[in-house]
């Protein structure tokens, strides 16, 4: 469970970039981050479903109210560590180039990257890249962490 002062009811279109959605509050859904504001602005579905995992989709003003926590961070796994040397990094990795924490997305059948803070980029340097398959969406409660998310991506049996 999460405290309810953690929480905060938002239209996706009013808030800023970065900012993450736990869920719809009318509807079950699964969470996303906005990139971007306003109608320029496009929402990040944390979904593995083949349709719509992790796939970018233009922002709406008719989308509801969403519940949103204010501050997250991003958790790995290292054991679940994914060479880009070896295979390719499967939509929904975590990644990590130097310091800037980023997200494997589609854009239109294309393949982009979302930091966590709101903003696409295009694909990153290898040289300083490291992605994860296993990883999790937490929110600190005074010495806990609340998991938000969890994502758990197949491994090629070359990585495992």
């Amino acid at each position: 469970m999460i405290p309810i002062s953690k929480l905060k009811v938002v239209q996706p279109h009013d808030v800023p970039s970065g900012t993450l959605l736990v869920r719809n509050a009318r509807y079950d859904r699964a969470p996303m981050l906005v990139l971007g504001s306003g109608n320029d602005g496009h929402l990040l579905r944390f979904d593995t479903s083949e349709k719509a995992g992790f796939n970018l989709m233009k922002m709406a003003v008719n989308l509801g109210p969403h519940l949103a926590v204010d501050e997250f961070q991003i958790q790995v796994d290292m054991d679940f560590l994914i060479s880009p040397t070896r295979s390719d990094i499967p939509f929904g990795a975590m990644c990590l180039t130097g310091d800037q924490q980023l997200i494997k997305v589609k854009v239109n059948h294309a393949t982009a990257f979302a930091t966590v803070n709101g903003e696409l980029v295009n694909e990153p340097s290898f040289d300083d890249f490291a992605a994860f398959a296993k990883w999790q969406i937490v929110t600190r409660v005074r010495e806990d962490f609340i998991c938000l998310y969890e994502q758990d991506l197949p491994l090629t049996t070359e990585e495992a």
